[in-house]
């Protein structure tokens, strides 16, 4: 998770996509214009349910909860510290 946020963070877009599925690769907005990401803490992952979840359609799946500073997305995720996570 940390490399994956750090490709972004660094504007490197291939980067970034090769740690994703094609899919979430696809719709990835802040791989063609990150925000600025600072104080990245990464958790353990936590598995996740594979019904009626992020993880549907999964075998398995894991939560990877993620905090961090952010400056500059948009409106959707304010400026400022941020809890987030990746399945």
């Amino acid at each position: 998770m940390r490399s994956y946020l750090g490709a972004l963070q660094e504007h490197d877009e291939s980067g970034a996509a090769s740690l994703t599925t094609g899919s979430y690769a696809d719709g990835d907005v802040w791989a063609a214009d990150p925000p600025r990401i600072e104080d990245i803490e990464v958790s353990p992952a936590v598995p996740e349910s594979t019904t009626g979840t992020a993880g549907e359609g999964y075998v398995e799946a894991v939560f990877v909860p993620v905090t961090f500073d952010l400056q500059g997305a948009d409106e959707t995720m304010p400026d400022g510290p941020t809890s987030w996570g990746y399945v």
